[in-house]
């Protein structure tokens, strides 16, 4: 039977405790980074008070047992496993396998960023509820109903993001919440930095803004040097049937000229009836 990682951690820091210390070691500082043993020896070396307060942790531990279901995607089940599970004990578990180099978030095989060479526009006067109405984007994109943002000015570049979503698990469902920074970059961009999310940012580009509407094109980055395309979205204060006609008919146009794409191109997400409503 296949040992599922959680076990193989405990069983690791267990062998650090009896075994000589020359094995462990090697498999803290070297080995190749494809043998599935490196990452858990390395952690429990480097960062094995955080391994056994996660294996103590029923929400770290589920989170770790979600983790482990991804396969081969690359962001989505990640991503996913990060909004469900949330905890001190996660983040301290995350935050010293990424300082300790034990765990890289890499992306490996998705599209760089390819932002549209259009004028970038301030984030500013928009206090309050926003909406991800609709997104044109890839296929490890989190196409989730109910996607809301409440954000808040904290000064010139500065806007607090308070996200949130539910999320179903094993028949479960959660609002899963996030709360974040936007900060505005020399060349424009807005880098979205949240605060359970070790090791990620999102580079938002935005392009257009009316009354109730945004436009932006998002790219995702794991690392110096790593950013990655997410996709076009469109934010809305209200559902997009009820935008007034002459707005709606500026954003279809704004969206034809700045991405060269049709409302009907992209996914309609459900912003009404929610349970973060």
């Amino acid at each position: 039977m296949k040992t599922s990682w959680p076990r193989r951690l405990a069983l690791v820091v267990g062998l650090v405790l009896l075994a000589g210390v020359a094995w462990v070691l090697r498999g803290a500082f070297g080995g190749p980074s494809e043998d599935p043993t490196v990452a858990p020896r390395c952690l429990a070396v480097r960062c094995g008070g955080e391994v056994l307060a996660c294996l103590r942790d029923p929400e770290c531990k589920a989170w770790l047992d979600c983790m482990q279901e991804c396969g081969g995607e690359k962001m989505r089940c990640p991503t996913f496993c990060g909004a469900y599970y949330q905890s001190p004990t996660v983040s301290a578990f995350t935050q010293c396998g990424l300082q300790k180099r034990c765990i890289q978030v890499e992306f490996e095989g998705l599209p760089a960023c390819a932002t549209p060479a259009t004028p970038r526009i301030p984030l500013e006067d928009v206090d309050g509820t926003w909406w991800v109405a609709a997104i044109k984007g890839w296929d490890y994109v989190l196409f989730d109903d109910c996607q809301k943002f409440v954000f808040e000015t904290l000064g010139p570049g500065q806007v607090r993001a308070r996200n949130s979503v539910p999320l179903t698990r094993n028949g479960e469902t959660r609002v899963c919440r996030n709360d974040g920074r936007y900060t505005r970059t020399p060349s424009g961009m807005m880098q979205l930095v949240y605060e359970n999310w070790n090791g990620y940012r999102e580079e938002w580009s935005y392009a257009w803004r009316s009354e109730n509407s945004l436009l932006a094109h998002v790219c995702s980055a794991g690392g110096p040097g790593a950013s990655h395309d997410y996709g076009t979205f469109v934010l809305s204060r209200v559902p997009l049937t009820e935008l007034p006609a002459g707005e709606h008919a500026a954003l279809e146009r704004a969206l034809r000229e700045l991405y060269h794409l049709e409302l009907g191109d992209l996914t309609l997400l459900k912003t009404t009836g929610c349970a973060n409503q």
